[in-house]
Parts: structure tokens; C-alpha cells; sequence
């Protein structure tokens, strides 16, 4: 797979930079996600499965073409979450959480962050477009 880069969002948005490293599965992207959402900025390497990467891709489609319904991703570890929801005047709401364990001999950290955003559907256009380099 070669390198992926797409954004889900204009100015408030998520970033995905897939792959960063390979792994030896061929079924799993490691990547860096960015989120920047009204002053969220966040950014952590995270797994994603290829299958949940082409489900999102088609989701997204669907989403697009008839305004209804959601679509969501979330990493392996399940510390990121994506959702896209499609509202009835017509925008995508984009909820996002993303969560880190952080563990030391001195102290253990955990933190979360969450935010969502609205946006108009093309938001969603950089997303089908990259299905075709997802699958090769």
C-alpha cells in the first residue's frame, strides 16, 4: 500500500496519514492520526484494519449520495472512534474521541479527548476518492 493521506473536514478536521511503518500483516495500515477540532489538537499513531478502512470508503459513498444513515470507524485498539452522521438539513456531523493509556514506573496517565464538528457533505469526497489506493 502505498502512502495515504486524506482529511474528513475543512478547518475543523481529521487528518489520516496511513502508512507511516509498515507492519509484517498485510490486513493492517499503522498511521498518524491528527485531530484538530476548535482548539482539540491532538495526534497519535494508531492501527487500522484495511477491511474497516474499505467499509468507511463505502460508507461514505452511500453517506454522500443519500444524506441518511452514519458511518464509523474506530482503530484495533478501539482508542480512536470516528463517527460521520448525516443530519436532516442536509450537513455530516463528525463525532470524534480518541483516548491514550500512558503507563511509566512512576505514574500511569490516561487521557481523552472528544469533539465533534459540523460540515457539508463534500467533506466526505477526499475519502471515496482514496478508496482505489486503500485496495492496491
Amino acid at each position: 500500500m502505498s502512502k495515504i493521506k486524506f482529511r474528513i473536514g475543512g478547518s475543523p478536521g481529521v487528518v489520516f496519514n496511513l502508512p507511516s511503518r509498515k507492519t509484517g500483516d498485510s490486513s493492517t495500515c499503522v498511521g498518524k492520526v491528527v485531530v484538530d477540532i476548535y482548539g482539540l489538537q491532538c495526534s497519535e499513531s494508531l492501527s487500522f484494519s484495511r477491511e474497516s478502512l474499505l467499509q468507511l470508503c463505502n460508507g461514505a459513498k452511500k453517506l454522500f449520495s443519500s444524506l441518511k444513515g452514519k458511518i464509523s470507524i474506530s482503530s484495533t485498539c478501539e482508542s480512536f472512534t470516528l463517527i460521520a452522521l448525516a443530519g436532516s438539513t442536509g450537513n455530516i456531523k463528525i463525532e470524534v474521541s480518541m483516548k491514550k493509556y500512558q503507563f511509566s514506573k512512576l505514574y500511569n496517565a490516561e487521557w481523552q479527548a472528544q469533539g465533534c464538528f459540523h460540515d457539508n457533505p463534500e467533506c466526505l469526497l477526499q475519502l471515496i476518492k482514496v478508496k482505489d489506493e486503500i485496495t492496491s
